[in-house]
């Protein structure tokens, strides 16, 4: 994936907001340090895996400080994923809810899809388990044969 492209990934643009909303404040040394970090966080948040921000953390920070610029930016990752999760499974819980006036079936089959996306999600890890699962139960409001 190539700068640019990992920039419009939605967990990636978020998580690069976060990151430079945060940024100035942790002191992250010379432009290249702050760049190399920040591609590192959007590249993380895109692609899942922790060994890029690791990587670029014991690179560019001195040692003194890599263990809190590391949960930082492992955090930074964290809310932009889950972020772009809960974005996701509103706007699937809606379809279904749309679904469910026309079509019970397939509504129950999207609704059963998407249950198993959320519990794929929370096993592998990264993510708000909490938030995930209670965006996805709020299926169980809408009226529908099951």
């Amino acid at each position: 994936m190539e700068k640019q492209t990992t920039a419009s990934h939605p967990a990636a643009a978020t998580a690069l907001s976060l990151f430079d909303a945060t940024a100035t404040s942790k002191r992250l040394g010379n432009g290249h340090a702050r760049e190399n970090l920040r591609y590192a966080v959007a590249r993380t948040a895109a692609d899942g895996g922790d060994s890029r921000l690791t990587e670029a953390v014991n690179f560019w920070i001195k040692p003194q400080a890599r263990e809190a610029i590391l949960a930082w930016l492992r955090r930074t990752v964290t809310t932009a994923r889950t972020s772009t999760a809960v974005t996701g499974i509103r706007q699937r819980v809606q379809n279904i809810s749309e679904l469910a006036s026309r079509d019970e079936e397939a509504a129950h089959g999207a609704e059963d899809k998407l249950r198993t996306d959320v519990l794929t999600m929370i096993a592998e890890g990264t993510i708000d388990s909490k938030l995930l699962a209670a965006e996805a139960l709020k299926t169980s409001e809408i009226e529908f044969g099951r």
